[in-house]
């Protein structure tokens, strides 16, 4: 399912998913996540932490309703804001070598 019914000027479909990730920060600590949704180029979490801008991170997903398998991927934090007093959402980008291939 297509994330939003708003016109996309997104260049890859974004996807709705009911998901679990993990993240591993610069910390190296394993953090899980919700996985709120997935392009070929990045993903949408939710957090109980912040995620500081600009910084790199790993993440394994894992998405029955998209993936076959859980995935690891490195990815750019691209913006993150605060949901409420314990939630943050924030926006991951994959590089051009890191990008995700959904199988038919």
């Amino acid at each position: 399912m297509l994330y939003s019914s708003r016109p996309c000027r997104r260049r890859h479909q974004r996807y709705e998913v009911d998901g679990q990730a993990t993240l591993v920060t610069g910390d190296a600590l394993q953090r899980p996540s919700i996985l709120k949704d997935l392009s070929v180029i990045g993903a949408g979490i939710i957090s109980n932490f912040p995620l500081q801008r600009e910084s790199e991170v790993g993440i394994l997903l894992r998405a029955a309703s998209l993936l076959k398998s859980p995935l690891a991927r490195k990815a750019r934090v691209v913006w993150c804001k605060k949901l409420d007093d314990r939630y943050w959402q924030s926006g991951l980008s994959f590089n051009e070598d890191n990008k995700i291939c959904f199988e038919s």
